[in-house]
């Protein structure tokens, strides 16, 4: 799926380390490029975006909210070694002040004057608020589709039996809505990655949660169901131990049980899996 992948060091000059939000600055280190398109995690490629790079640096869409400044889910830019340096010397200012670190307003902070990608290339998805005119009519020019807040595709649960999402609602139950991007990022994930996923966590006696026939991918993290926690051979359900206290594993996100992991493995004990 990937040509390459590239480890990044969020260590700053300083000895500091930036929370892995900030990880995009690190692009203008990147060798070997001219120029380079971010796509921020939340965004999904309906069509191919090559094109993006006919336009010149620092080129973005414009923001929904703050229209002088622009939306930093996906961008072009040009690797360079000056504006890389006053990006990380930003950053380690904005740290300080928890309310304002994040990345984007270190970027936006920084290009003041900025190139205007067409929103094509970025459509920001989210049922309520979408011009259904536009939609209708210039659905088919969308290159790249991003989901934002709890309207995230993993947040709706998929129906296994009709391969389909499905709203839970609390009181109700699934009940199907036309969702087309989030079945499209489904049909994806069901294609593509589910396979593989599945058989690296069986490495490690862990599954996807289903329930009520649904499968359900959690919502900032990965929730797997790990109802068990092997030591010396021994499988203890339902617990894993964090910070000392032991908490409910069954529907634990990824982050939260390798962190229970290293707890045992700190602590001297026997972590292997069968």
């Amino acid at each position: 799926m990937f040509d390459q992948i590239i480890d990044v060091d969020l260590t700053t000059p300083k000895n500091r380390i930036l929370h892995e939000d900030y990880g995009p600055i690190w692009l203008w280190k990147m060798k070997g490029f001219k120029k380079l398109a971010y796509i921020h995690n939340s965004a999904m490629v309906l069509k191919n975006p090559d094109d993006i790079f006919t336009y010149e640096p620092f080129s973005a869409t414009t923001d929904v909210s703050w229209s002088d400044r622009f939306d930093t889910n996906v961008f072009l830019l040009k690797p360079n070694k000056k504006d890389f340096n006053q990006l990380i010397k930003d950053a380690e200012k904005e740290v300080e002040d928890p309310d304002r670190a994040t990345y984007s307003w270190v970027l936006t902070s920084h290009f003041l004057e900025w190139n205007r990608l067409p929103c094509a290339f970025n459509i920001l998805y989210t049922l309520p608020d979408i011009n259904v005119d536009a939609y209708k009519k210039l659905y088919h020019t969308i290159k790249i589709a991003r989901f934002a807040g709890t309207n995230m595709p993993w947040n709706v649960p998929l129906n296994i039996r009709d391969n389909r999402p499905e709203v839970k609602i609390d009181g109700v139950g699934h009940i199907y809505m036309e969702l087309p991007f989030h079945e499209k990022w489904w049909n994806f994930f069901t294609k593509y990655v589910q396979a593989p996923l599945s058989k690296y966590l069986k490495i490690f006696n862990l599954k996807l949660v289903e329930k009520d026939n649904h499968l359900f991918l959690g919502d900032r993290d990965l929730h797997i169901d790990a109802g068990f926690f092997l030591y010396k051979n021994k499988s203890y359900p339902k617990s894993i131990s964090r910070g000392g206290v032991k908490v409910s594993n069954e529907y634990t996100s990824w982050r939260d049980l390798m962190e229970g992991i290293r707890g045992y493995q700190d602590a001297g004990l026997d972590t292997s899996f069968n």
